[in-house]
């Protein structure tokens, strides 16, 4: 009888167990199902899918009231235990699902939740602000005893601060939550985040780190208000900002910060967001309709020293993912200082320097992430580094800028040249992942070198061939339009059109600008006679870039042009009808016309007719520019006898 009865009881648990487990499942495809109808996942090219707008319109509209009232319900029943079996898989599902809501859809909060209360023995339907159950729900998560249970308050609170930024850009007032009071934030919220950067569960710390880095300029600037040392204790222990900012650094090698490389990571991306918040007026909302930054200069400069202290320690930190992240917080403090457009020094030029050094040494670090950001890093430090030296310390440490300055141009114009050499089958075979990588820096190194052409250094008799070969590189990323990464062409192009005239013409001798037109007219040649199948928008930057190009060029450079075995006559005829098209000066007809005349060489290349088509432009645009004149100058002397 008792081994009848053990076996009957062995059974119904296995029962009970297979049933769970099905029930598992089920439930699993549910929550897999919802967060897709949702959004906000992450794909491989690093974009966030949006909301779907069936999606939206269904969380709009009361057929989605009853969903979203259960929802909640089932969240804020936090005071639960994960052994509860079926109960527990339905509540931690139900709180992933809240995560997808609040960071897709946070604009849900500001409607209405109806709950059912038990008032005198019986049930009445009562109607609560959804943004309060909301908090509720936080609070009881984060003080729950079990650190899976507070992982997903922080986890939650830092889908909805990431939701709130990006609703912040809609057009629509309900998605953008005008009107709604977001005081808790920083009230509730952040001293939440702050106590979880201390837990004893890496998860945890990690979400809290990231989760500060998603709070808005409103939200600093009313945590920096309060930055004041009060009661003994210090900046660290009263701002949010730098107890984050202690969080960056190894505290194995360093009596402050954190062991999990994951959770310093976090940090160092969160300081760099908040560096982009607080620092850049660009990023920040906007009062009376005038932008502003939230950030006085006075603590601007506090900020920009404590950043760089910490970062350029965190810069040599051993796990890749911390450099990285390092990196991007030094260029973010940097893109953020120069769109802030102050008339006062942020950053003490030693410092920038010091910068500049540590960054140029990550160009060749063994991970291909932090070498991507330090090629993005080192573009906005030398910027700031070349605009803001006096004439005091340029003479100073001239030898030493000049050399930095050419160092960098020849790192960044390999990282070209090797996607070039891939592109053009010049090169070992690379795997998809490395050539990624390599377009990436590539792109990146075309977006750096316009900051190092806008300096004076770039013009130094010691980095002409540095910075020559550069030139040449990104023209060459020009050529090979049809082959290279769009983005690598276009990154290219800006660069090339923002070049100083007198950096073009301290490189005309060397072929470059005569290389750079037979490139525009080739491409623009073979587009109009439907030979290729480039862009309209990347002909509209040639075509830009072109009319720069003819502007600048001198009789050497239209000989250099003219004289390259990619040009025919067929298209310096289509230059002749391309220049009058753009309406441009006599003096470029008659350079154009006397490299015909005196080059010999050419002769045999150009028709005599298209010679004289240049000569006659010439003469006749010379002509309507002294009548424009005369009659000008006609109207003058009217208006002096009036």
């Amino acid at each position: 009888t008792t081994t009848a009865a053990t076996t009957k009881e062995l059974q119904h648990h296995h029962y009970k167990e297979k049933n769970l487990r099905c029930n598992q499942i089920v439930l699993d495809s549910i929550v897999k199902c919802l967060l897709e109808s949702l959004g906000g996942r992450v794909t491989q090219q690093g974009t966030v899918t949006l909301l779907p707008s069936p999606t939206q319109e269904w969380l709009l509209s009361v057929e989605s009231e009853e969903f979203l009232n259960h929802l909640f319900s089932l969240s804020l029943r936090s005071n639960y235990s994960v052994n509860m079996q079926d109960s527990a898989f339905v509540q931690t599902g139900a709180l992933d699902v809240l995560s997808g809501i609040v960071h897709t859809a946070p604009w849900v909060l500001s409607m209405r939740q109806k709950q059912t209360k038990m008032i005198n023995h019986q049930q009445q339907e009562q109607e609560k602000n959804r943004l309060v159950v909301f908090q509720e729900i936080i609070s009881s998560l984060f003080y729950h005893n079990d650190a899976s249970i507070r992982s997903f308050g922080a986890k939650i609170v830092e889908s909805f601060l990431q939701g709130r930024k990006a609703m912040a850009l809609s057009s629509d007032e309900q998605l953008r939550m005008t009107g709604v009071d977001f005081s808790f934030v920083t009230s509730i919220f952040c001293p939440l985040l702050h106590r979880s950067l201390n837990d004893y569960d890496v998860s945890i710390r990690s979400f809290a780190a990231s989760a500060l880095g998603h709070l808005q300029g409103s939200d600093w600037e009313s945590i920096f208000k309060v930055l004041c040392v009060s009661e003994g204790k210090t900046k660290h222990e009263t701002n949010y900002f730098y107890s984050l900012l202690e969080v960056c650094e190894n505290r194995r090698i360093s009596s402050r910060g954190d062991k999990s490389a994951n959770v310093r990571s976090m940090a160092c991306k969160a300081i760099g967001n908040i560096c982009t918040t607080c620092i850049s007026k660009s990023e920040t909302s906007s009062k009376k309709g005038e932008e502003y930054a939230i950030l006085p200069e006075s603590q601007v400069v506090e900020v920009c020293k404590d950043v760089s202290e910490v970062m350029l320690h965190c810069m040599l930190d051993t796990t890749a993912q911390v450099r990285s992240m390092a990196l991007f917080a030094i260029g973010n403090l940097a893109l953020a200082v120069k769109e802030r457009e102050s008339d006062n020094l942020m950053i003490p030029f030693s410092t920038t320097r010091s910068l500049c050094i540590s960054v140029y040494k990550c160009l060749d670090d063994k991970n291909e992430k932090v070498i991507g950001n330090a090629i993005r890093t080192i573009g906005h430090l030398v910027s700031i580094l070349y605009d803001q030296v006096t004439p005091q310390q340029a003479e100073a440490c001239s030898q030493e800028m000049t050399e930095l300055c050419r160092k960098v141009a020849c790192k960044l114009t390999c990282k070209i040249n090797h996607t070039i050499n891939d592109a053009t089958n010049e090169s070992t075979k690379l795997t998809w992942k490395q050539r990624s990588n390599a377009k990436r820096h590539a792109w990146g190194a075309c977006n750096s070198l316009k900051s190092l052409f806008g300096c004076s250094y770039a013009r130094k008799k010691e980095n002409q061939e540095a910075f020559s070969n550069a030139l040449s590189e990104l023209i060459r990323c020009v050529e090979l339009i049809q082959i290279l990464n769009e983005k690598i062409v276009i990154s290219a192009l800006s660069t090339l059109t923002s070049i100083p005239p007198m950096t073009w013409h301290y490189f005309g001798g060397k072929n470059v600008l005569g290389n750079g037109l037979a490139v525009c007219i080739n491409i623009m040649y073979r587009d109009n006679n439907k030979e290729s199948n480039v862009k309209p928008i990347l002909i509209g930057k040639i075509r830009a870039m072109l009319l720069s190009l003819v502007n600048l060029a001198t009789e050497a450079d239209f000989y250099n042009c003219f004289a390259s075995d990619d040009l025919s006559a067929s298209m310096v005829e289509f230059l002749y009808c391309w220049m009058v098209d753009q309406k441009l000066e006599a003096r470029i007809y008659s350079t154009v016309s006397s490299v015909f005349q005196r080059q010999s060489d050419l002769g045999d290349k150009v028709e005599m007719y298209i010679v004289q088509k240049f000569s006659s432009r010439a003469l006749h645009e010379h002509k309507k520019e002294n009548q424009e004149f005369f009659n000008s100058s006609d109207c003058i002397e009217g208006e002096d006898e009036l």
